[in-house]
């Protein structure tokens, strides 16, 4: 290439000359008033040696081009970049076509754009973010060779050595399916972000209780991500997500299960403790209950502060024991208000008059009597 542009250095400085001689020989040809001869075979080959440096210049250029994207290491090539600038050396070399289309430097510097442009896909396949190590060694495994993808040696000659432009179908298979797979690998990382975040409102009850205030928030997160989970392992991308997303099922349904057993156990508790706290009357008429409810009673201040020191809702309900000791206070609970609901009963066979009226009103009146035996 060097010697090209000697030569057409040299070739510039010979039309340079005959310039000059044409300039001096213009002098005589106005001194005697004779027309002025137009020297069509010079600018001719000053428009070849013109042409001839733009054809040379390219070559230089395409290969300086070349030369970095081939020798630089390939996890830091940007395939956009690449893109563009070769679109725009096509442009240029197209423009010049017009003139040196049966040149034979053009023709080979065509054939090398032309053969990058068929490469492109494949680098822009290999260059994908979505790619990981399972895809890497499925690849490796495929074309019976080994190689460190992010190895300072792994360039785009070392792509070319190891044969990868004549796998070019498989690249482009293995790095669509690592996109699809990095839209459920992204769905699993919003999913754990989301319940990361997701934390317990627990609020104080009265003065020397705490209780769940709401959990909307956690049905409607329970509702979309079980969707999500379910759409994400029919997919035959998910494959290599089974394990996680199992995992996820799992805890998802676990999170369901303990707030629902929060709140029904609250809301059973609430109920009860407006009748077995503070009501002297009722405690002595149902004695075991009242014992079981205080049993209860101390155990439901134990997991809500337990859940209040948690905050997270995942890790709330993942506290060791959590799920059976509601389960447990659930049970106990039902118990509670089966006895109490017998208790009232056998007041209302003695006095039919008390089935008119509700069992709150009939333990407000119960709790106000003298003698709550009769």
């Amino acid at each position: 290439m060097d010697k090209a542009f000697e030569m057409i250095e040299e070739w510039k400085q010979e039309c340079a000359k005959d310039r000059e001689n044409e300039g001096k020989m213009q002098g005589g040809v106005d001194l005697f008033g004779l027309d002025r001869p137009v020297y069509k075979d010079i600018a001719a080959i000053e428009k070849d040696i013109d042409l001839l440096e733009q054809s040379w210049s390219l070559v230089k250029e395409w290969d300086e081009m070349w030369e970095g994207w081939k020798t630089g290491r390939f996890t830091e090539l940007k395939t956009e970049e690449m893109e563009e600038a070769s679109g725009k050396f096509n442009k240029k070399l197209q423009k010049l076509g017009k003139d040196v289309k049966e040149w034979k430097t053009w023709q080979a510097t065509k054939e090398k754009v032309d053969q990058f442009k068929k490469a492109l896909p494949l680098i822009q396949d290999l260059r994908n973010e979505a790619l990981r190590d399972r895809h890497w060694a499925q690849l490796m495994d495929q074309i019976g060779k080994s190689f460190d993808p992010t190895g300072s040696d792994f360039t785009l000659s070392k792509v070319v050595e190891l044969g990868l432009p004549n796998h070019g179908e498989l690249v482009s298979t293995l790095s669509n399916a690592a996109s699809k797979e990095l839209m459920v690998e992204r769905a699993v990382q919003s999913l754990e972000e989301t319940w990361s975040k997701m934390e317990l409102d627990v609020q104080k009850y009265k003065n020397d209780y705490l209780k769940l205030r709401t959990a909307d928030d956690i049905f409607a997160a329970l509702e979309d991500n079980v969707v999500t989970l379910s759409t994400m392992k029919a997919s035959k991308f998910a494959v290599a997500f089974l394990p996680v997303l199992e995992k996820w099922e799992q805890s998802l349904a676990l999170v369901s299960e303990t707030i629902e057993a929060i709140l029904n156990v609250q809301r059973a508790w609430m109920y009860l403790e407006n009748i077995f706290v503070g009501s002297e009357d009722i405690r002595k008429q149902l004695p075991a209950e009242s014992k079981m409810f205080d049993s209860v009673n101390n155990m439901w201040k134990q997991v809500m502060k337990q859940l209040q020191n948690e905050g997270n809702v995942l890790q709330g309900c993942k506290i060791d024991g959590m799920l059976t000791m509601l389960n447990e206070m659930e049970a106990k609970l039902e118990k509670i208000q089966k006895s109490l609901d017998q208790y009232l009963e056998t007041k209302r066979q003695a006095f039919p008059r008390f089935y008119f009226i509700s069992n709150d009103d009939l333990l407000e009146i119960l709790g106000q009597a003298r003698e709550p035996q009769a």
